[in-house]
């Protein structure tokens, strides 16, 4: 399913792609500034506390992700709607 959120009266625009979610590990995270990396495969994505859906802003580094990827201004692709998996 191909969800899109397009705002047309800012200079930016986001969309992302909804399918089954990417699987990732948090490389980085500085709560203080709230930004961070996730590692799937062999891409890095960067990603801002607010896209937790945990509602936390706060994740721990190797923690085990799913997300979906954002295209964010420039053409650059980031991390969105992450959520922590959780261990069985």
């Amino acid at each position: 399913m191909l969800v899109r959120a397009i705002c047309l009266r800012s200079h930016w625009r986001r969309s992302f792609t909804d399918v089954e979610g990417l699987f990732g590990t948090v490389v980085t995270f500085d709560r203080a500034i709230g930004l961070g990396a996730i590692v799937s495969g062999e891409a890095t994505f960067p990603f801002h506390a607010t896209s937790l859906t945990n509602g936390t802003r706060n994740i721990v580094v190797g923690a085990e992700v799913t997300f979906v990827t954002l295209h964010a201004s420039g053409g650059r692709l980031e991390a969105g709607q992450i959520t922590e998996r959780l261990s069985t």
